[in-house]
């Protein structure tokens, strides 16, 4: 809703005339000011929240009066508003606490206007978010202030440079070389030198660091231990970690660090050597959620699952306690991927390796004590091509309920050619069907002509004629299909008699084309493959 809109809403809602003289004695404006305040915070958009308050306190003095006495109300300064909102908003807003948002995709204000706007108000700073895409330009302008002065009141700092770091950036040391101030509780860097140590963090309850150079396994442990109530932890791409601390008072200090109020841990493309030091470490007593993630060469457990993670297997046994599904991905980037209640563990290997993922899998159930066996599974071959001796390992180890099927449309692998092997039994004994409980079945492995192989596929897992002696297939309940792209035309249009045979065959199944249901589709309204050139 728009500020006129609201306005006008507010005005005709407690007004039954239309008579501009009696407007000004309308009952709204018999109401507390407080409470119009808190209407006007309802109603306005988010996006324009310092667009609408200008256009609000343009109405009438009595607005405009109301409006200059809510500070907080023009506090939440986002660039994104334009140069004259933002102005604006800087001096109405007084002494209450600011929460400064940039990024340089959306903002309308000139970059170094708003710093200097900002700069000027750095007693009052809240809350600093600054978000650069790529090569976006020099932080010079943006660090101006931050380098030299204090942020006393600054309760959390988001400065995150895009994909790639500026070339040639010296490490910065913020505040003028003193700590970080105490108020500090949130802080998140990506792809920025910063001299973290000359910060002194201490108290913090949430801390993301994305390739950050030059930061030390030592200064990680300290920042840890001065955080005991830390809720929240992320470590991405910091190739400077090592799995070695030189004193021997140190390592005796950071030997054993409770972190008993962390509830998220997410390590990302670490030095294993690393990675095993912090889960030796680190006691996670009240841990939800776990994701790792890291490259991995030899087998898992020589390298990772028997050498640092051992040392979390209560933790992990927590987090996936009363899980009541899980899901693998395997994916052409050659990786895989297990996610189990709050555990979500990934490995890159140069190839995929199905040995590799046996013994993780194994790994999780014996020492986890996961029954990963038994449980649901929701498998997702993404623009993986396995070979169809991968399948049967599933189809005889796992419960696998579901089933994704993606290529991607412009490179992606030709997984298609899975699709018959899932309608003909297996060549080795005993004899079984391939992946025989899948429920849902989603892919998009269906183009412009439709597909005779999935027709094919279908009335071969729904007719035991030809194989008796075998446990016909569980029937499908869903069958979710979509356009991949890799007929004539880019465009997602329907075969209606491929859809229609699909639907018969399925015998009750939801069918789905592009996440709509089948039998609800308007085809008024979409593109079907007749009307397309071949």
């Amino acid at each position: 809703m728009d500020a006129h809109t609201a306005a006008s809403h507010l005005l005709q809602a407690s007004s039954p005339t239309s008579d501009p003289f009696q407007l000004f004695h309308a009952p709204i404006y018999s109401l507390p000011p407080e409470l119009i305040v808190y209407i006007i915070q309802y109603v306005l958009e988010p996006d324009t929240r310092l667009r609408g308050l200008v256009q609000l306190s343009q109405v009438c003095r009595e607005w405009r009066m109301i409006l200059d006495d809510a500070p907080f109300l023009w506090a939440s300064i986002n660039a994104a508003e334009g140069g004259p909102p933002v102005s604006i908003a800087f001096v109405r807003a007084m002494n209450a606490p600011l929460i400064l948002e940039y990024r340089d995709k959306t903002a309308l204000i000139n970059r170094p206007t708003f710093f200097r706007l900002a700069g000027e108000r750095i007693g009052h700073w809240k809350s600093l978010s600054v978000y650069l895409s790529g090569y976006s330009g020099s932080w010079d302008v943006i660090l101006n202030d931050l380098e030299t002065r204090t942020a006393p009141r600054l309760e959390e700092l988001l400065l995150h440079g895009g994909y790639v770091m500026e070339e040639r950036m010296d490490q910065v040391t913020l505040f003028g070389g003193a700590s970080a101030p105490a108020s500090l509780k949130k802080l998140s860097l990506s792809h920025i030198a910063i001299d973290i140590a000359a910060l002194h963090l201490r108290g913090l309850k949430s801390l993301n660091l994305h390739a950050i150079p030059e930061i030390t396994s030592l200064r990680l442990f300290e920042i840890m231990v001065e955080s005991p109530h830390i809720e929240a932890m992320e470590l991405n791409h910091i190739s400077s970690l090592t799995g070695s601390i030189q004193s021997d008072s140190d390592r005796h200090r950071y030997s054993n660090i409770s972190l008993s109020h962390l509830t998220h841990l997410a390590v990302v493309d670490l030095p294993i050597s690393f990675l095993n030091l912090l889960l030796s470490t680190i006691q996670l007593p009240t841990l939800r959620t776990m994701e790792l993630d890291c490259e991995i060469q030899s087998q898992p457990t020589s390298q990772l699952l028997s050498v640092g993670l051992r040392h979390q297997v209560s933790t992990l046994a927590a987090i996936v306690s009363g899980a009541q599904n899980y899901k693998v991905t395997l994916c052409s980037h050659n990786y895989y991927q297990i996610t189990i209640g709050g555990f979500d563990i990934t490995f890159f290997m140069d190839v995929l390796s199905m040995d590799h993922f046996q013994e993780c899998f194994d790994w999780i159930s014996k020492f986890v004590g996961v029954p990963l066996k038994e449980l649901p599974l929701e498998l997702d071959l993404d623009d993986c091509d396995p070979e169809p001796s991968y399948l049967e390992w599933f189809s005889r180890r796992t419960n696998a309920t579901k089933l994704r099927l993606y290529s991607d449309p412009y490179c992606g692998t030709p997984l298609e050619r899975i699709i018959p092997y899932l309608g003909r039994p297996t060549l080795v004994t005993p004899v079984i069907w391939l992946v025989p409980r899948v429920e849902i079945l989603t892919t998009n492995l269906v183009w412009h002509e439709g597909n005779l192989d999935i027709v094919e596929m279908l009335e071969r897992r729904y007719s035991t004629q030809d194989h008796p002696e075998l446990a016909a297939p569980t029937p499908f309940r869903e069958i979710r299909l979509s356009y991949g792209g890799k007929g004539s035309s880019g465009w997602p249009h329907v075969n209606q008699e491929f859809m229609a045979e699909v639907a018969r065959i399925a015998q009750g199944a939801d069918v789905y084309w592009e996440g709509q249901k089948w039998l609800d589709l308007d085809f008024s309204d979409i593109t079907t493959a007749n009307d397309c050139s071949p």
